[in-house]
């Protein structure tokens, strides 16, 4: 991504499923040349991370349940904030997760965004999808399909009864939360219909 990682790389997969990425990066072979680094899948679903643990080695892959409470996804979780065990501290280049966000209410992101600032080397990046309201405004998305008419403190939620089905922020409520985790450099980047945070440590 953006030069941020490459085939000897260390990289968080946050909200990792059945470990879409993990098979391209397992899978990859040009001219015998495939991936030397380690991968690190995280997700709330045990029965994922546990199929992901059989069919991928161990040398470079390492799948952990994460055991977050979520309304949707993981009902009997714990409410303690999540690690990133067992990654250390400035060991990692690049921290990913498409649509985590878009499924978390503020305290969580926070506490994700702050972990992938403890984990990242300086330099490192992450690449978070997540709805941007501003950019659902500017793409006259909302009122269809989306129409995000429910806040929870900075959060606007699709559904009030299950918060995290779909959750949208304002771009600069997400800048904020990163530039205050430590990051030097948020931007919010636009490719489709959800938005991409790109933060540099």
């Amino acid at each position: 991504a953006d030069g941020t990682a490459d085939l000897n790389s260390s990289i968080v997969d946050i909200g990792c499923g059945c470990g879409m990425l993990a098979v391209a990066l397992r899978d990859y072979d040009f001219h015998g040349d495939r991936f030397r680094g380690h991968y690190y899948g995280f997700d709330v679903d045990r029965e994922m991370i546990e199929w992901c643990n059989r069919y991928f080695p161990p040398n470079h892959f390492t799948f952990v349940h994460v055991n977050s409470k979520s309304s949707v996804y993981n009902p009997d979780g714990s409410v303690l904030q999540v690690k990133l065990e067992p990654c250390r501290d400035s060991s990692v280049d690049l921290v990913i997760s498409n649509s985590l966000f878009s499924h978390l209410l503020a305290e969580d992101i926070k506490n994700y965004v702050k972990e992938s600032f403890r984990v990242l080397r300086p330099g490192g990046k992450i690449f978070m999808t997540f709805f941007c309201i501003d950019d659902l405004r500017t793409l006259g998305l909302l009122g269809g399909r989306w129409t995000f008419d429910h806040r929870i403190g900075s959060a606007y939620v699709e559904n009030i009864h299950y918060p995290e089905a779909a959750v949208g922020y304002d771009k600069a409520v997400m800048t904020k939360m990163c530039k205050e985790a430590g990051f030097s450099s948020v931007d919010v980047i636009l490719p489709g219909h959800q938005s991409s945070l790109v933060c540099v440590k």
